[in-house]
């Protein structure tokens, strides 16, 4: 499975840094929470756009 980021980002169920996002294939992306185990899918065009879903997700 190739990795859409490389560094772990804050989980927006818990907080803690320890979400990784992967690439699933076909233009969709799994991000899981290696703390509190949710998870949740999207779709991007790109590793380019992913990235900014990440940053997006980050801000908040």
């Amino acid at each position: 499975m190739e990795s859409a980021r490389k560094e772990a980002i804050s989980c927006i169920y818990c907080g803690k840094k320890t979400m990784c996002v992967t690439y699933a294939g076909s233009y969709q992306y799994r991000a899981v929470c290696l703390s509190c185990h949710k998870q949740f899918g999207f779709s991007a065009p790109s590793r380019a756009a992913a990235d900014l879903i990440c940053r997006t997700l980050q801000k908040k």
